[in-house]
């Protein structure tokens, strides 16, 4: 059985290469340059026939990796001298594929010749040389890909005037929140019901016989979703017939997701059915999405960036630059503190994963200044007019107040699109330097072909 050896550097591999053309055991010199250039294990060697390599890619475990050119050349070359027309091309004279014990032999052989240590002539050896090449490759490239995305952050900057409007007055904070409180009861339906009423102390009832019944991964949610609602309804706190449809209507402007509405209203159902009051629950759900959204593109992100700096909109600016320039969660957004764009990123946490979220240069430059603007030292950037994180109805909404002006269209201006587009961007650059793995190590064969070839 193969065991792990110890590692074989690139020169003593090159060595190998070189002792096997000099003692002329092709099959041998072949036998480490595919373990060694492909990944390919003893197990997958019969896979190596002339119809594979002909079509110039090779199966290593779950991954099809693409033959070098040279080595492809030197592998037909030697079928082509040992007769072989099809099947393995590392075969016996009977024609079978070299067995474990035969591959064995060959490579502890030329290991004895090259004054070799065995263990660094082993396959497992071998296709550890190539993780490393390839992982190497790999990290070049993705340094390359932040590389590349911080510099089309830094080409998208917009230089703004550091006369940003001031902070409103502590009356003119309180008149626009009384504008807006008018606003929501001018929609209220009307009726003469005289409905129930819904107290904090409900909420917590009903929070108990969650906890009672063992739900307790439902338990933070549905109190905050219940606590959404509570904020939401009018001066009196009473659900009436429509109260429901009209909250529906309610997320919808402040643009939540079709999705996430659909589980509100479940909730709110759940409530109002512990409350004994089945006839205020809303009939219809709301249908859940089954489309995916339009998707942003570069262009109106542009248009959205160039409307903030017009309308000398700054928070505005950064929300929409922050969800386009990385995939930040919006219930992350507390985690933008002043700390984090010092350091230049932070932790996130999205579906139950923690990551590591990177914030280009550019971007901390920005969330920085502002902060400074804003007074602010310490502690998240992005807060309300009452001193507490933004919330995602906020988010969506100070996003989507860009989109009339913009000329982009609503549905597009959300953080969910933005981030979309950030994956998209994301994807098509490091799919581009996926090429730039294989070329690279493209070259490093070239380059060893050139030092150790069999027909050099």
């Amino acid at each position: 059985m193969w065991t792990v050896g110890a590692d074989i550097t690139r020169e003593e591999y090159l060595h190998l290469l070189d002792t096997a053309k000099r003692l002329d055991r092709e099959q041998a010199y072949l036998l480490v340059k595919v373990m060694a250039t492909t990944g390919v294990s003893v197990m997958g060697l019969p896979g190596v026939t002339v119809e594979t390599v002909q079509a110039g890619e090779l199966k290593a475990g779950r991954d099809i990796v693409p033959l070098a050119a040279g080595l492809r050349d030197e592998l037909m070359a030697y079928a082509a001298r040992k007769g072989i027309k099809t099947g393995p091309v590392f075969a016996t004279r009977s024609g079978r594929p070299c067995n474990q014990t035969r591959i064995s032999y060959i490579l502890h052989e030329l290991c004895r010749a090259a004054g070799l240590e065995e263990e660094k002539c082993r396959p497992s050896t071998l296709r550890k040389l190539y993780r490393a090449a390839k992982a190497e490759a790999e990290v070049r490239a993705a340094d390359m890909v932040e590389q590349l995305m911080n510099e089309q952050a830094d080409a998208e900057r917009l230089s703004f005037s550091p006369n940003w409007r001031e902070k409103p007055l502590p009356a003119q904070k309180a008149a626009a929140a009384d504008a807006r409180r008018k606003e929501r009861d001018a929609v209220w339906p009307a009726s003469g019901e005289p409905g129930v009423l819904m107290t904090r102390e409900d909420i917590e009832g009903y929070m108990s016989v969650l906890r009672a019944k063992g739900r307790t991964t439902a338990y933070q949610r549905y109190g905050s979703i219940l606590e959404q609602l509570y904020h939401d309804l009018p001066e009196d706190k009473c659900i009436r017939g429509g109260t429901l449809a009209w909250w529906v209507g309610l997320l919808q402007e402040k643009g939540y997701a079709p999705n996430t509405i659909n589980s509100f209203a479940i909730v709110a159902n759940g409530f109002l059915d512990h409350m004994g009051h089945r006839e205020y629950q809303l009939s219809v759900l709301p249908r859940q999405e089954d489309s995916p959204q339009p998707e942003l593109t570069r262009n109106e992100y542009l248009k959205l960036l160039r409307t903030a700096k017009r309308l000398d909109r700054e928070r505005e600016y950064l929300l929409v630059k922050l969800f386009a320039s990385c995939d930040l969660p919006v219930q992350e957004l507390g985690k933008v503190t002043v700390e984090a764009a010092k350091a230049g990123g932070m932790t996130v946490v999205s579906s139950g994963v923690r990551s590591m979220l990177h914030l280009p240069g550019c971007l901390c430059q920005e969330l920085l200044a502002y902060a400074e603007r804003q007074s602010i030292g310490v502690g998240p950037i992005f807060m309300s007019n009452r001193g507490r994180t933004m919330s995602r109805a906020s988010v969506a909404q100070s996003i989507a107040g860009l989109s009339e002006e913009a000329g982009v269209p609503g549905e597009k201006c959300n953080p969910q699109c933005l981030r979309r587009l950030y994956k998209a961007t994301r994807a098509a650059v490091e799919a581009s330097f996926a090429v730039l793995v294989e070329q690279t190590m493209d070259r490093q064969a070239e380059q060893e072909q050139l030092i150790a070839g069999w027909e050099g």
